[in-house]
């Protein structure tokens, strides 16, 4: 209901050269690389043929210092397929994050109990707009970052050369539209 609160969504569509299943899983396999400098375990990682999702442990990023994942408690990476372009959408929950700013503006009431006011206001924007704003806003620019840089480093690989038979079953209407009347040609 209020996830809007604490769950940032994004789309990206991507434009490549190479077969969608190769450029899905090596993109996957480069996000799967990341995660266990974020102490996320192999466990909690869930894989399916376009869909990438983790769920991370409590309280890591007290200890983990400055990963790209650390205010990220769930996350998922889904690929989909719109006209020639691959469509990523990723869904990231910062709830645990909400829930330490939640529980640390707390802290103010003391504040307005002994009249405090202008301390106890000034707690609470400051905790709310930097610790938990600044924090989703510096975490989704650094996520968009490493998006692309995984993005460029997946296109870098070059995929292996394509039989004939593999442009066979991928474009077959095409092979036929274009071959095929040239053959009957020749046999005239």
């Amino acid at each position: 209901m209020f996830d809007f609160l604490f769950v940032n969504e994004a789309e990206v569509y991507i434009n490549t050269s190479q077969k969608k299943e190769i450029f899905i899983s090596e993109f996957f396999e480069q996000i799967k690389a990341e995660l266990p400098k974020a102490y996320v375990q192999n466990k909690d990682i869930f894989q399916s043929n376009n869909e990438l999702s983790f769920t991370a442990p409590p309280f890591r990023y007290v200890w983990n210092g400055w990963n790209i994942f650390n205010p990220i408690t769930k996350a998922e990476f889904k690929f989909s397929q719109v006209s020639n372009l691959l469509q990523l959408n990723t869904r990231m929950c910062f709830k645990e994050f909400f829930l330490v700013a939640l529980a640390l503006s707390f802290a103010s009431i003391p504040g307005f109990i002994i009249g405090a006011y202008a301390y106890s206001i000034a707690w609470l924007i400051g905790l709310w707009l930097l610790f938990y704003g600044g924090s989703r806003l510096i975490n989704n620019i650094r996520m968009e970052g490493f998006i692309k840089r995984i993005i460029s480093k997946t296109e870098k690989h070059k995929t292996p050369p394509r039989t004939l038979e593999d442009v066979w079953k991928e474009d077959k209407e095409f092979i036929n539209a274009v071959f095929v009347p040239a053959f009957l040609e020749d046999d005239k």
